[in-house]
């Protein structure tokens, strides 16, 4: 709805994916290495829309490449 009040189509054709690490709480079993920014935790891949609204966000262990969690 938000999307074809702003005169867009409701289904986007677009979008975007960004990630961030974070370490691993203690206790947390799934961790794993992200050798480039050597951070031992997980990771939160979100997806959003030209309009910044968020359609996915899915946590991963850290050493899961960007390129597999986007796919």
């Amino acid at each position: 709805m938000v999307r074809t009040s702003a005169g867009r189509e409701a289904s986007p054709s677009l979008v975007s994916i960004d990630f961030q690490s974070q370490t691993a709480e203690p206790g947390i079993d799934e961790h794993g290495l992200d050798g480039g920014k050597k951070i031992n935790g997980r990771k939160r891949h979100i997806i959003v829309d030209t309009l910044g609204l968020m359609l996915l966000c899915i946590y991963t262990t850290a050493n899961v490449a960007d390129r597999l969690a986007g796919e």
